[in-house]
């Protein structure tokens, strides 16, 4: 074997030349690290991505939950008279939509409520509110 720099001759497997003192550049072969590097890269990848897989399918899941119990929601106040719907918003819903709903006034009503959900997607007021508005609206 040869010296990459001196081109003396030097000893098989030799990592430093006697003659010029610098290191032999060794070609890479393949070892148990890299062999697991290798199979460790596309493994945390594929869990990486069934774990994302996984959240998206149960907010899916609970999406779809949530859009049922609102129809459910509506179904049951729809099957109500519009005294009893009205008795039941101003348990379930804050004073001022109340008033809005009781004025028919569900044009308004709606864009506040909209808008309070864009401010805030998790206002529980919000939404009873908003199927309160339909509920009532349908049944003018």
């Amino acid at each position: 074997m040869q010296c990459t720099y001196c081109k003396k001759e030097i000893a098989e497997g030799a990592s430093k030349c006697p003659e010029c003192s610098e290191w032999i550049k060794f070609k890479l072969r393949p070892t148990l690290l890299r062999t697991v590097v290798e199979i460790l890269i596309p493994v945390l990848s594929l869990t990486i991505a069934y774990g994302e897989f996984t959240r998206a399918k149960k907010a899916q899941q609970h999406a779809d939950t949530a859009m049922e119990e609102t129809r459910q929601t509506m179904a049951i106040l729809e099957e109500m008279p519009r005294d009893n719907v009205l008795n039941s918003a101003k348990t379930q819903v804050d004073p001022q939509i109340f008033s809005g709903l009781q004025k028919r006034d569900f044009v308004e009503v709606d864009k506040q409520l909209q808008a309070r959900l864009k401010e805030n997607p998790r206002d529980e007021q919000a939404k009873k509110g908003l199927i309160y508005s339909r509920v009532l609206r349908r049944g003018q």
